[in-house]
């Protein structure tokens, strides 16, 4: 289970890579719902402060979460209950700042 107020950028990227894809990919929530981060980047330039787990903006309407350590990981794949989504698809759910991982 990623712990994003524990983990730094590096740290999630591995579990991520260790879970996949024999767990199609390491658990968190999103919103409260239940969900796993199978695919992340990091983003080299990230210029928006916030807090472990707060999703911000990334380039072409993807999704960048916050780690421990203030380095954000763009959302390349994540697996929910309906299905799997990339950051982009999410964005057009409804997903985008003030949500947050846990």
């Amino acid at each position: 289970r990623i712990d994003w107020e524990a983990m730094d950028a590096p740290q999630v990227v591995a579990l991520v890579k260790a879970c996949n894809p024999w767990n199609s990919g390491a658990w968190t929530s999103l919103q409260g719902q239940p969900c796993r981060l199978v695919e992340a980047t990091p983003i080299d330039f990230f210029n928006q402060p916030g807090l472990p787990g707060s999703v911000h903006l990334a380039g072409n309407a993807g999704l960048a979460v916050v780690c421990k350590d203030g380095q954000a990981l763009r959302i390349d794949i994540l697996r929910m209950e309906e299905g799997f989504f990339t950051g982009p698809q999410l964005r057009t759910m409804g997903i985008g700042p003030g949500a947050s991982f846990t």
